[in-house]
């Protein structure tokens, strides 16, 4: 879905949702933005998710593929986008790709660091995965062991185009590793809350 004035004239706006929502969760922000002259494109990710009654693996909610597949569709987006900016019609000129803004929630958060040029590092995945408290933890503690079975070591996902990142309650934990985030040079904010039971403040915003 796009938002847009009459006059906007601000960087693009991507708004990428968290794990089972879609692009009209945070509609009410997108409406926000664009009453302010940016355009905003929100977003709802082909998620492959499936909540099992009681799953055992977190492949089994979450493909590993979607860590790669999220980024690439804001990707995917900027690119088609771009190509309408160029088209004669009410959003030319309204759609500036080169300078993107993204926000994300929860994994649409980690999308957003990533984006930003956060390194995925496996390694650290894998080795926090082979403990065995791993699904007494928090939700988002445990789907991130889905990621380990992506293939290689680290994994840098960067588009150029996203000059600023928000990212809200991120999934993070071990995703990016001891070093992965400090590979983001794009202005980014992050936030947090305590009372969040899936992403936990502390593994997931404030330790990383």
């Amino acid at each position: 879905d796009l938002y847009w004035a009459e006059r906007s004239q601000g960087p693009l706006v991507v708004i990428s949702p968290g794990l089972e929502a879609n692009r009209t969760g945070l509609a009410y922000l997108a409406r926000h933005l664009a009453s302010h002259g940016f355009t905003v494109a929100t977003i709802s990710h082909p998620t492959f998710a499936q909540f099992a009654a009681l799953p055992t693996r977190p492949e089994q909610v979450l493909p590993a593929s979607e860590f790669v597949d999220r980024p690439q569709d804001i990707r995917f987006l900027l690119n088609q986008l771009a190509e309408q900016n160029r088209q004669p019609g009410a959003l030319q000129g309204k759609l500036n790709t080169e300078q993107v803004s993204v926000i994300g929630h929860s994994l649409g958060g980690y999308t957003a660091l990533a984006l930003a040029g956060g390194e995925l590092d496996l390694d650290a995945v894998r080795q926090f995965c082979q403990k065995p408290s791993v699904l007494k933890q928090a939700p988002a503690d445990w789907l991130q062991c889905a990621a380990k079975d992506l293939p290689g070591k680290r994994m840098n996902l960067r588009d150029r185009r996203v000059v600023q990142a928000i990212a809200l309650n991120p999934m993070v934990g071990k995703l990016f590793g001891e070093t992965g985030l400090q590979q983001v040079a794009t202005p980014t904010l992050i936030l947090a809350a305590t009372e969040d039971a899936l992403t936990p403040v502390l593994n997931h915003q404030l330790q990383p």
